[in-house]
């Protein structure tokens, strides 16, 4: 491109209408949980039985997982 056009572009630029911001800007709220995060690997068909269940009772995978986890840590 040659200079002029860009001075074409910087007026054009110019004379456009100024949008207004439609950001809004909201505090994030820092939850007081114990919680860490853990990765693991997991068979895929018993990943695809607890996205399932979750599903049905429409609760999350975590959910269940640290269910499951207190549940086997109990008996």
């Amino acid at each position: 491109m040659e200079k002029t056009d860009f001075r074409n572009l910087i007026k054009q630029v110019k004379k456009a209408p100024v949008v207004g911001v439609t950001q809004k800007i909201t505090p994030v709220k820092k939850s007081i949980v114990n919680e860490t995060q853990f990765s693991f690997y997991i068979d895929k068909g018993l990943l695809k039985q607890v996205k399932l269940k979750a599903i049905e009772e429409g609760i999350s995978i975590k959910s269940i997982i640290n269910r499951s986890i207190n549940h086997y840590l109990e008996n």
